[in-house]
């Protein structure tokens, strides 16, 4: 192997430079967008924890969720953060590999489960407080949005070929 094949390549340095540079301003912005809707989960889940006869998960759904987003929030904070000062005593790899191996799938299977109390109801339960049901329906139907917006209909008619 010749020494040049080692070699990284200046433009390459500078996506990822940039890459760096965009997590660095975007990584804050995100978290405290996150922030409130994840507190709002977990208060109102306390709350009405008891109001939701029909169906006693919701409360439950909306406490570890909103639990779940702020740790998820911090850890993608702390990697960036790590990426930034120890870049070379692999921190941010530690970071990873907790969010993505062991908190990414309880997530998205905690999200499924989710799926299947609120809509399993199509319509709205009598016996569960409507703050704690339309707050946990609607925020669950707002994250299919951007998976909507993947799938939208293109200029000649035709829905698209890579849509989920």
């Amino acid at each position: 192997m010749a020494e040049t094949d080692c070699l990284v390549n200046e433009d390459d340095i500078k996506k990822y430079n940039n890459f760096v540079e965009v997590n660095r301003v975007l990584c804050p912005i995100v978290f405290f967008a996150v922030l409130p809707i994840s507190v709002a989960m977990i208060t109102i889940g306390a709350l009405y924890q008891d109001d939701c006869k029909c169906e006693p998960f919701i409360p439950i759904y909306n406490i570890v969720m909103g639990v779940m987003l702020i740790l998820i929030s911090l850890l993608l904070w702390l990697h960036n953060l790590c990426n930034f000062v120890y870049e070379e005593n692999g921190c941010h790899q530690w970071c990873m590999l907790i969010e993505f191996i062991v908190i990414g799938p309880f997530c998205i299977g905690w999200f499924i489960a989710g799926n299947v109390v609120i809509y399993r109801n199509a319509y709205f339960p009598s016996d569960c407080n409507s703050t704690l049901y339309y707050f946990s329906f609607w925020l669950l139907t707002i994250c299919y949005i951007p998976y909507g917006d993947n799938c939208r209909v293109s200029d000649s008619w035709h829905f698209r070929s890579d849509c989920c």
